[in-house]
């Protein structure tokens, strides 16, 4: 189901208010969140490092994120949010960005977009395991935005972090 936007200002896509939350949440001095990443990033030899990045998202580039394993293990995905990620690394599998035309970017970026709305909409994760993907999606959000726009740095973006999803997430 296509989502219609009024003229001549376009009402935000449901994954980027979901990622002016996840943003907003993350900031410091906003309580207990504050305080769980600095616990967090005192144990993160598990950790990786992930930049955001988007020539739309500004603030999202510059962000620094981690994503750690659950102990070692990955972190459990609900099967709707599995199934999105799937169906989202099969759109791309056989896309090369640096070849790709701006009309197929834009289109296959179009075709993510709709599925990280779904994926949001769908999902009904709880605890550590949905904090880790809401970490994730800071990432993926911005970049897909720029795919969707016809950039193919941000599409090489994408494919790399829908590569990287396994290793933390099953």
């Amino acid at each position: 189901m296509k989502i219609i936007r009024p003229r001549p200002r376009p009402r935000p896509r449901l994954h980027e208010s979901v990622l002016l939350l996840v943003l907003l949440g993350s900031l410091p001095g906003c309580g207990q969140r504050a305080a769980d990443h600095e616990a967090h990033d005192a144990g993160s030899s598990q950790a990786e490092s992930i930049q955001a990045g988007s020539s739309h998202a500004e603030e999202a580039r510059t962000t620094e994120i981690e994503l750690q394993l659950d102990e070692g293990r990955r972190w459990p995905l609900d099967e709707p949010t599995r199934a999105h990620v799937a169906r989202m690394t099969e759109r791309i599998e056989d896309l090369d960005p640096a070849t790709a035309d701006a009309e197929t970017l834009r289109r296959t970026g179009g075709e993510l977009s709709d599925d990280l709305d779904s994926l949001i909409r769908g999902c009904t994760m709880t605890g550590e395991a949905h904090q880790q993907l809401h970490l994730y999606l800071t990432a993926l959000i911005p970049a897909v935005d720029g795919f969707a726009a016809g950039d193919a740095e941000a599409a090489s973006r994408v494919a790399e972090l829908l590569r990287m999803a396994p290793t933390y997430f099953e």
